[in-house]
């Protein structure tokens, strides 16, 4: 999968894809930000939030179609849920989880591409791959035409 699939978001003064992949201990989806030119890293916009009280939260939205996910939207990441709906990536919040001096929120995917991601990677033992830049690549459409 080329990351130019999946959905644009401005975030601060960013402009970046919302790239799908997953946590290694938990399988549960995590949303990262990369920069929409470069494919450089920006952010990570969930949080893996691992022991069962949370994922038991996890449990209970989860569902056909319907994948939750924790997003961090404090310190750094402060404004990261609104530009995330805003874009039409996830749904309004239906939970939240009190970690420690932050209230978590959790919310639905609500976009086909990474919706669709997901469930490939659910459904076969394998991952999904997608397609970045490097970090010495120039310009993005350069680096996928020499690939």
């Amino acid at each position: 999968m080329d990351i130019r699939e999946f959905p644009q978001v401005l975030f601060k003064s960013w402009l970046c894809r919302v790239v799908p992949t997953k946590y290694r201990n938990t399988n549960s989806l995590a949303l990262t930000l990369k920069e929409v030119d470069t494919g450089e890293p920006i952010a990570t916009a969930s949080v893996n939030m691992i022991d069962n009280d949370a994922q038991a939260l996890i449990e209970k939205h989860f569902g056909y179609e319907q994948i939750p996910v924790f997003i961090k939207d404090y310190s750094e990441n402060q404004g990261m849920l609104v530009a995330l709906q805003e874009a039409g990536v996830v749904s309004d919040v239906v939970d939240y989880y009190d970690s420690g001096y932050v209230r978590v929120p959790l919310v639905i995917v609500t976009n086909q591409q990474i919706i669709d991601w997901y469930s490939c990677f659910i459904n076969t033992s394998l991952t999904p791959i997608i397609v970045e830049s490097d970090n010495n690549s120039e310009n993005f459409e350069e680096w996928l035409n020499s690939v």
